[in-house]
């Protein structure tokens, strides 16, 4: 890009979450769907594609970092530093 474009060109982009607790100013899609009703594997070929995109594409699908965490912490239970537990536990 030219100096002179660069000028006139203008990159908007959109606040981080942690910065605020309002939506960023940029479009939001939302799909609701009951999957059931448009075949019968559908909610397992949703769910398999959703993984796919997430895993190899990197696209954030929302929830899946939470179940993540959860099931880790169900498992492992939480990781806490040893000062704060020997303080819970004095």
């Amino acid at each position: 890009m030219t100096s002179e474009r660069a000028q006139n060109h203008h990159i908007v982009d959109a606040k981080q979450r942690v910065e605020t607790n309002l939506p960023p100013n940029t479009g939001m899609l939302v799909i609701a769907m009951n999957a059931s009703l448009i075949a019968a594997d559908a909610t397992q070929r949703a769910t398999d594609h959703l993984s796919r995109l997430s895993g190899d594409y990197n696209v954030h699908v929302p929830g899946y970092s939470k179940a993540e965490a959860r099931r880790n912490s169900e498992i492992w239970g939480l990781v806490i530093p040893s000062e704060v537990y020997d303080r819970l536990r004095s």
